[in-house]
Parts: C-alpha cells; structure tokens; sequence
C-alpha cells in the first residue's frame, strides 16, 4: 500500500473493483492525478451517496485532472461532480440518464463531449456554463434529437459517430461480512450481453432477523427456488443489502 506521501505523487491512476464516495473524497483530497481511468471500477452505495453515481462534488475544483473514463454502469452525475477541473473532452456512458447541477460547470478547457446515449437526457441550464461546448459528438442518427434539446442544442458543432455495440460487460459481486454469492452456470467475472447470470446467496446468521435484499446496480431481485437471476445488458454490481425489523409499537 501507498504511503499518504506516495499517493501525492501519483499522476495517472487505474482503478478496478469498488468504491464509493469516500474513495472519491481521497482521490480529490490527497491526490493530485492528472488521468484517471475507473472504466473497471463499479460503484457502490454509502449512506446518501447513490450506487452506480459519481457523487455530488466528486471532483469538484479538482484542477490537475486532465482526463477521465467513466465505468459504463453509472446512470448518474452528481452535482458539481466535474466542475473547475482541467478536463480537454469527455465520454459520457450511455446508462446516464440523470444529471445533477453544475456538472462541469466552469471547465473552461472542455472544447468535447462524446455522449453515447441515443436519446439526449435532460441536462439543467447551468450544467455545461463556463466551459466551450465547442463540440458534441453523438451516436449515429442523433444529431436532430440533440440540436432540438434544450442545453444540448447550444453546443457549436454537433456530430454523428457510428456507436461500436459492447461486446462483454463485468459482473462485479460485492463483499458482505455474512453473505455468500455463488455463481452458477460457470459464469465468470465477463459476461456477453444479455446473459443471463444466475446465483445462489447464502447468509451465516450473523445479520439476525434483518431482511435481506439482493441487488443487481438497483434493480431489486426475487429468487426462484433460492436461484437468483439477472439479465446483463451493463457492467453489474451485484450486492446484498440488509434491513432491520421495525420495533413493535
């Protein structure tokens, strides 16, 4: 492991596995990375701070990031997540269909935005203030849609690009003290789309009488005769979530 001393001197970064928004707090407030690739990252819930987002303020006035790839599974940008930073172009995933304030607000060198969604999401009036929005490319067949949308409509140049379809997503299955997830099917960790992954979940007893729920991103699962089942058609965090009983009035 890296010394809080070492971590300060890390430029580009490569992460895989999971986090949350503590791992973003760190990143922004012990680091100063200049590229970060969390395409292998998923990310999972803590407290308020939503699975499958990058959260409010994530890397807020973080000025020494220069590049970012995004995981495919996100379908959220918190508010202010990107703003003030040094980012040139950016790929947003096309799971993203919800975007908070100020997302890059003030990102005065961000002259290209790649969005892979077909259909434009709606982006508040303020998100894109302060930065070019010299260039939007978009998927094939998209280009009226987005030049009719508000906020997206002001960018100068709007282009078409051919969306190369995915060919394999991640199925990431995280750790939980008391739970086990077996895989079944021989299914590993990369998956094709559209297959069908199914599991087993097994518990110790140590969560006493709280309720398990099992998750795939936020989709609630129900077992059949104790299998779960999810349809991969995104990177997919699979987690188990628990619930305790209410007190008896």
């Amino acid at each position: 492991a890296l010394t809080e001393e070492e971590c300060g001197t890390v430029k580009k970064l490569t992460l895989c596995g999971t986090m949350d928004d503590r791992d973003f707090a760190f990143i922004r407030e012990k680091m100063l990375v200049d590229s970060l690739d969390l395409s292998g990252v998923t990310i999972t819930a803590n407290g308020t701070s939503a699975a499958n987002a990058i959260p409010t303020r994530a890397f807020s006035r973080y000025g020494s990031l220069k590049y970012v790839k995004l995981p495919k599974s996100i379908n959220r940008l918190g508010a202010n997540a990107f703003e003030c930073t040094g980012l040139s172009e950016v790929e947003i995933p096309a799971s993203v269909a919800t975007w908070g304030y100020n997302v890059f607000l003030n990102c005065s060198r961000l002259t290209k935005v790649r969005s892979l969604r077909g259909t434009p999401a709606f982006v508040n009036w303020c998100v894109f203030v302060g930065s070019p929005r010299t260039q939007l490319i978009v998927p094939k067949g998209s280009a009226a849609l987005y030049a009719a949308k508000d906020n997206w409509k002001d960018f100068k140049s709007i282009i078409e690009e051919e969306i190369l379809p995915e060919t394999s997503y991640k199925v990431i299955i995280q750790d939980a003290d008391g739970v086990e997830v077996t895989p079944l099917d021989g299914n590993g960790q990369e998956v094709a789309p559209g297959t069908k992954y199914r599991f087993t979940v097994g518990t110790d007893g140590s969560n006493g009488d709280s309720r398990m729920t099992v998750y795939a991103n936020n989709t609630k699962l129900t077992a059949v005769n104790n299998v779960y089942e999810a349809v991969i058609n995104a990177n997919t965090l699979i987690h188990a979530e628990f619930t305790e009983p209410e007190a008896n009035a």
